[in-house]
């Protein structure tokens, strides 16, 4: 039987650590244009204004608090640009779906840290 699409592009990223036959975010492109924010329309709101932006998961890195409660910062990428999450303890225990090459989508307030723009993880939902 034929590996199917999804399998193809799972076994390219991770194999080559990126996707040659397609994206997998293609399936959901029609939401990028109706109901989430492309990461490069994304700007800090002065008014701390939460919205719904989406990728695919390319890298976590887990680091533990002062308290000893573990956390994420997270490299999400839609189908042009790419954007760090930070994802705070009680977010983590809320939401535990976070693996590389899952397609989500996210909310959370944007903001300016180290001169980069940082998305604030305020919920998540994994696209299927």
């Amino acid at each position: 039987k034929p590996a199917s699409l999804e399998q193809k592009l799972l076994w390219e990223r991770e194999l080559l650590g990126l996707y040659i036959s397609g994206n997998p975010l293609e399936k959901h492109k029609k939401l990028f244009t109706t109901k989430l924010t492309p990461i490069k329309n994304i700007i800090p709101s002065a008014n701390n204004k939460s919205l719904w932006t989406g990728g695919t998961i390319e890298k976590v890195k887990k680091i533990n608090t002062k308290s000893g409660n573990a956390m994420l910062f997270v490299k999400i990428k839609d189908l042009e640009n790419t954007l760090e999450v930070t994802v705070f303890p009680r977010i983590l225990e809320r939401y535990p779906i976070w693996q590389e090459g899952t397609p989500i989508a996210i909310k959370g307030k944007a903001q300016i840290r180290n001169n980069e723009l940082n998305f604030l993880c305020e919920q998540i939902k994994k696209l299927s």
